[in-house]
Parts: C-alpha cells; structure tokens; sequence
C-alpha cells in the first residue's frame, strides 16, 4: 500500500517586500509552533546585510493558522548597502540555511555619514590577516570567526548597537585582536553620539595597533565632533601618512 500521507514541512515562511528600507515577511516551523525563528538577510555576494527574529504579531497568520501569529520579521536593512548601488536581498531561516521564497531588488539608495566608517571590507581584511598569525588555528575555527564577523557586522550597521558593542568585544578575545574590537566599538560610539566614548576607544584602539589607518581616522572624526580641531588635524595627517604606506 502506498503511503500518500505528507510530511510536516520544517518551516514554512515568505519574504515579503522590502518597505521604507525595512525587509518584511514571516516564517513558522510548524513542528515546534512556540519557536521564534533567526532570520539572516543575504545580498547578491552572500553576504550578511540583516538579521533578526520573526517574532513580531501578524493577524492575518492567526486567521491562516500560522501559529499565534507572532512570526513575522521586520529587518532593517545593513547601511553599506546604502552605496549607490542595486542590490538583491534574499531572506534565509538561519540554522538550517533554507531560503524563503521571494528575493527583492533594493536600491540604488545613498547615504552620507558625518564621518567616515570603516568600510566592511577592510575590516574583514584585517581579521583575516590577523588569521593567519596563528599556525594551530584550526580551518573550521576561522570559518566560525569569520561568521561571527558578519554576524556582528550585520548588528552593527542595523542598529543593534547594544549587541554589536558586545559582540565587537568578544570577537576581540577571541581573535586575540582586541584593536579591532575597540575600533569598531568607538565607531558605534560616534554612530550614537556618544564621540567622548569614541575618542577613548580609538586611543586604545591605536595602543594596540599603532599601525592600522582606521583608529588614527576615527581618531580624527571624534576630536572634530568635539571641537579640537587642530588635533583631529594632526590625527587625519597621520592616517594620511599611513594610507600611503599602505599603498
């Protein structure tokens, strides 16, 4: 006899639209209906660009019966995708990697900071060369490292500040690249307007790495948001300096 029963889908879900430059739609893993679900947000290199949990109420997946109805997602969309540029957002359930349906165009859309940010890139250059200093780093152990980057990278340019100021910190321990860490933690500073915070964490940032660009720059961009101008001078002349020996 054959067996026509259907198995219970894992998770179910749809992405939505992309709305005032917040990303919507809902996801539900019909066999443990009380889960609220991770959702990771990729663009068109699979890179992290949002990430959140679909734990917002929805009537309409009541009247469905999705649930209790609290699984949509609303997720702020990463800022450097705010480059001019159009981009492909697709929404994936996070632990298990699946794709939902539905994937949205996003921009092009610009947007100009008062200061300058370390771009994603460059961060990512520098925790991988940092990588490389350790011989006994196992391959599957810099994997996860470089994840936990994009996760906290993904926190951090949509606004989870509170998580990403301790994500940056962990991530510092755990590289043993602590510069880093504090470089973007001031950076997050000076995104909450916070540049008194910032300035202390760009100088710690330079103790430990007295070589980088991107402390001496943000060094720079704190003491102008102060007001000391002729010493945020002296400090973009000294990134100045270094970008050419970067060069």
């Amino acid at each position: 006899i054959m067996n026509t029963a259907t198995a219970t889908p894992s998770m179910i879900g749809h992405f939505d639209a992309i709305h005032e430059e917040i990303a919507y739609g809902w996801a539900y893993a019909p066999q443990q209906p009380g889960q609220r679900l991770a959702i990771e947000l990729l663009d068109e290199h699979q890179e992290l660009v949002g990430y959140g949990i679909a734990e917002h109420h929805r009537e309409d997946l009541v009247s469905e019966g999705i649930g209790d109805g609290h699984h949509q997602f609303k997720l702020a969309l990463a800022y450097r995708l705010y480059d001019g540029e159009e981009h492909t957002i697709t929404a994936y359930e996070s632990q298990s990697g699946q794709p939902l349906p539905g994937s949205h165009a996003f921009g092009p859309v610009t947007r100009r900071f008062a200061y300058d940010l370390m771009p994603h890139s460059e961060g990512l250059d520098w925790l991988v060369a940092q990588l490389r200093q350790h011989a006994s780093l196992t391959r599957s152990r810099a994997e996860a490292l470089m994840k936990a980057y994009q996760l906290t990278s993904a926190l951090h340019e949509t606004g989870h500040y509170e998580e990403a100021h301790n994500a940056w910190k962990a991530l510092g321990e755990a590289t043993q690249l602590p510069a880093l860490g504090h470089c973007k933690q001031a950076e997050l500073q000076l995104l909450q307007n916070n540049p008194n915070a910032a300035l202390e964490s760009y100088q710690q940032a330079i103790t430990l790495a007295p070589n980088a660009l991107w402390p001496y720059l943000g060094l720079a961009n704190a003491r102008q948001q102060l007001g000391r101008f002729e010493e945020a001078e002296r400090a973009a002349q000294q990134a100045l300096a270094l970008s050419l020996i970067h060069i």
